[in-house]
């Protein structure tokens, strides 16, 4: 009896022992791909390396040598293709996941890839097809100098978070893409995981078509002439003005009544602000670049004060840190708020750098702006900084304290800086620029450019009343009705609609600017026979007969 006791102990001591074992961090399991320990929370594991290994090696790295040898300097689509891939993630405490990926070359110029050592260094585009990165399913692994000043990008993206607003979640890691081993950023894109981890419902993700804005700059030679020295910016100043939107999750749009909703009002009404823009950046009063120019945030918040505020703050900050490269119109990214009713800007492609100190005002600003320098500071102030330097410790570069703090002032003072060119520019000229309805020749620039660009394009308009879609002549003078399938919607809407060779441009329904103003759920009134739409302290006096909206503020007190 003593022995089977004694047996019956030593037997529980070693299933003890082995539970312990087992549960303990030097114990790993294959979960999902990766041999991750029990014990550890893989997403807040630094990333040691990424590996990419492409199927077809050989056909991968003829299509990246075109690529560098191409006499072009923009590159076209048709080397981007994608690639199949595996993708493994190796992170500290030795734990590997390897996943099933598809790939493709990233990036318009040709900074994004070179030719050293008879080796191939490329930004791609990644999109796993199982498992996932830190939630992320699709990003990018970038060359480093092509978003600017790498630590300033990783610390404002950072920012922007902490600040509530939309902003990819970025790394710097080392990755071997073949035998090719560097450093890259690793950058989500904008997709639903991004919408997920800042607490968004799925909603539209839009962003500027760039789908013919290099056309007319295909044959400028790949040379060692300067972009103005050749001629490039005036040809993309005229691309723009033909420039409208694209949905980017346009599979959203099959959902529901309700994403189908969204999806085409959102669009329609961002088609609308690119349309006013192609109008105002280069008229008879102003003179711009395109990436010297912004679209107008009052249309953008549906002219509700408190986001007009949010978004005039978000410009304001994306200026003091010298990222204005993300608020050109072909780099603009939007989440389509539903909740809130306005274009939620997502920040991209921003090259970042903090110590450059800003010397212009951009244009156009709001009646507004004024109160976002103050109001942007005292969001600044309450910002936990440490909370920002436990997140860089895990995105691959070392910042300390006191370089955290020398940046956080920095961005103060470049505020402090433009409030200053703003207390100081002219007048007339600021108040121009703010926003003015016209409709008149909203088409004309549009039209103009893309007779040039794409004199074959066909026009698709969206008739309400029917509920059918139109196809329409660059003019829109001349539409018959055009029978769509679901997966045609989601192509048009996505910016990749071909029928017979030709190319699909979405517009939406009626092109109107007024139509922005009944988007939103004003309250409306009327006072000597004018109509009246008003939204918190904004308010919109409406011209009916000569459809001319004059924008202006009430003051406290102040009734309609």
């Amino acid at each position: 009896m003593k022995k089977i006791k004694f047996f019956f102990i030593i037997n529980l001591i070693f299933l003890l022992n082995v539970n312990f074992l087992y549960s303990s961090e030097t114990v790993q399991k294959k979960i999902n791909n990766c041999n991750i320990k029990v014990a550890d929370n893989i997403d807040r594991l630094k990333i040691n390396k990424i590996n990419v290994e492409l199927d077809d090696y050989r056909k991968w790295t003829k299509n990246s040598l075109k690529i560098i040898i191409g006499n072009f300097r923009y590159i076209p689509d048709k080397f981007k293709a994608r690639f199949k891939a595996s993708v493994t993630i190796e992170y500290e405490n030795n734990v590997r996941c390897q996943f099933k990926a598809s790939v493709r070359h990233s990036g318009d110029e040709k900074d994004h890839v070179n030719l050293k050592d008879n080796l191939i260094y490329q930004s791609i585009d990644v999109h796993l097809k199982e498992g996932n990165i830190r939630g992320i399913t699709k990003f990018k692994l970038l060359r480093p100098k092509t978003r600017g000043k790498l630590e300033d990008e990783i610390f404002f993206t950072e920012i922007l978070r902490q600040l509530n607003y939309l902003a990819p979640r970025t790394l710097y890691v080392k990755t071997k893409i073949n035998n090719s081993l560097s450093g890259m950023i690793f950058q989500e894109k904008a997709a639903k995981e991004l919408l997920e981890f800042n607490n968004r419902r799925e909603g539209p993700i839009l962003e500027g078509d760039e789908r013919f804005f290099f056309s007319l700059a295909k044959d400028l030679p790949d040379n060692n002439v300067s972009n103005w020295s050749i001629g490039l910016v005036p040809i993309l100043n005229k691309s723009v003005k033909a420039m409208l939107a694209k949905q980017i999750n346009a599979n959203i749009i099959n959902k529901s009544e309700n994403h189908k909703k969204m999806s085409y009002n959102s669009l329609t009404n961002l088609n609308l602000i690119y349309l006013y823009y192609g109008n105002k950046f280069q008229d008879n009063h102003n003179n711009y670049n395109y990436f010297d120019y912004d679209l107008d945030n009052n249309l953008l918040a549906l002219f509700n004060a408190e986001n007009t505020l949010k978004l005039d703050m978000y410009n304001l900050l994306v200026q003091a840190t010298n990222s204005s490269h993300g608020l050109a119109p072909n780099n603009r990214k939007f989440y389509w708020n539903s909740l809130e009713n306005y274009f939620e800007p997502i920040n991209y492609d921003s090259n970042s750098n903090i110590e450059s100190t800003p010397n212009v005002l951009r244009l156009p600003t709001t009646e507004i702006f004024p109160s976002a320098f103050n109001a942007l500071k005292k969001n600044l102030q309450n910002l936990n900084l440490n909370n920002i330097n436990e997140n860089i410790k895990i995105s691959g570069i070392n910042l300390s304290k006191r370089q955290i703090d020398q940046k956080y002032k920095q961005i103060i003072s470049n505020i402090n800086t433009i409030e200053s060119i703003f207390l100081k520019s002219k007048k007339d000229s600021i108040e121009y620029n703010i926003f003015s309805f016209n409709n008149a020749n909203l088409l004309k620039n549009f039209n103009n450019s893309f007779k040039q660009i794409n004199p074959d394009i066909r026009l698709v308009k969206y008739d309400k009343k029917n509920k059918n879609f139109q196809n329409c002549n660059v003019n829109l003078s001349s539409c018959v009705d055009l029978l769509l399938s679901k997966e045609q919607i989601a192509d048009l809407f996505e910016g990749q609609l071909k029928i017979n060779n030709k190319d699909y441009q979405y517009t939406g329904d009626e092109l109107k600017l007024d139509n922005i103003s009944r988007s939103r759920n004003f309250k409306e009134t009327y006072f000597n026979d004018t109509k009246i739409f008003y939204d918190n302290d904004i308010s919109l006096k409406i011209n009916i007969d000569d459809n001319i909206i004059d924008i202006f503020q009430n003051k406290p007190g102040a009734r309609i």
